[in-house]
């Protein structure tokens, strides 16, 4: 059965330092623990089924709250804020190494 209005949460346990819970509801029901079968017994070009479908909110909401309790992308190019912090950085070395007119000059160039 696939909900419109599925929604997952996603929390640190205090005291819990290897796992995350996750809490898989809607506005009237709530997911129960999802129960693993083994594939050996499944032919290995058998077509699976999805254990669930969420729209591109719901995983850019997921993506938000793992944010929020601190998981980063292990590879990629960072955020637009990391960028622009970056640039600023170049700046301020720019002026250190270079004399003031130099970077003045070279920044009306762009």
């Amino acid at each position: 059965m696939i909900h419109n209005n599925l929604r997952m949460f996603f929390e640190r346990p205090k005291w819990e330092t290897h796992f995350v819970d996750v809490l898989i509801r809607t506005e009237d029901a709530v997911a129960e623990p999802l129960k693993m079968s083994t594939m050996k017994d499944k032919p290995t070009n058998e077509c699976l089924v999805s254990t669930c479908r969420i729209g591109n909110n719901a995983a850019q909401e997921i993506m938000d709250q793992l944010w929020q309790i601190g998981f980063r992308p292990s590879e990629g190019t960072g955020s637009a804020s990391a960028l622009a912090a970056t640039q600023k950085h170049l700046d301020d070395m720019r002026k250190l190494v270079f004399n003031d007119k130099e970077v003045r000059d070279e920044s009306s160039d762009s």
